[in-house]
């Protein structure tokens, strides 16, 4: 059975190493790039993937394509911020030997802020929490604010913009909808101010080292 690998990638030259390293005992890594400006396309065929080239017009149209490229039995999907480890590459290399089913998920483990979570029902989870796309975003703009990131900052600003909508902006008023609105601006604002404290802190992720086929 032959594993082919498609990482989704843009301009991520800080990660793109390790996502590869811990996939090189797959048959075939595809790295879906959408025309990288930061050296993710040199990093990743120096290390034997094959790169291709999508514009991106969404996520699904953007995986579709990927696995398109794919020629392998069997395809494990990867964004470029996580990570295999050796017990999923043992575990995949077992199970499709004698797979009943046409689909399998990865449960995630988290490293954030510095330590990995083992509880705070992020572990384990198995889809991402778009709220994490959508604050990674808002970062730049605080950064170019002369903002600073921090726990107890980011609870503030979360709590005010709760209370923006559910109060000021009378979201009470529209029952249980209005509550999920103003919470979902505290999440999002909260995040912000917690990956704008990453980028400040500069926490060092662990390093991975090259994951081959066992012997």
């Amino acid at each position: 059975m032959k594993i082919s690998v498609y990482i989704i990638a843009f301009n991520e030259v800080d990660k793109i190493h390790d996502c590869i390293n811990s996939v090189l005992w797959a048959d075939e890594i595809i790295v879906a790039d959408s025309h990288s400006t930061d050296g993710t396309t040199e990093i990743a065929e120096k290390l034997g993937a094959i790169v291709v080239h999508i514009p991106f017009n969404g996520y699904g149209d953007l995986r579709n394509k990927a696995i398109s490229y794919c020629t392998g039995d069997w395809i494990l999907s990867l964004d470029s911020d996580e990570r295999c480890t050796e017990k999923v590459r043992d575990e995949i290399l077992t199970l499709i030997e004698s797979a009943s089913l046409d689909i399998y998920r990865v449960p995630r483990k988290n490293f954030f802020m510095g330590r990995w979570i083992k509880y705070s029902g992020w572990f384990p989870n198995f889809r991402q929490h778009k709220a994490n796309r959508y604050s990674t975003l808002g970062v730049k703009k605080l950064q170019d604010k002369g903002k600073v990131g921090g726990v107890f900052k980011a609870f503030l600003h979360g709590f005010w913009a709760f209370n923006k909508h559910y109060i000021f902006k009378l979201g009470f008023l529209d029952g249980g909808p209005g509550f999920v609105i103003a919470f979902g601006n505290f999440e999002g604002t909260f995040y912000r101010y917690i990956k704008l404290a990453e980028a400040q802190a500069d926490w060092t992720v662990p390093r991975v080292k090259p994951i081959h086929k066992p012997r």
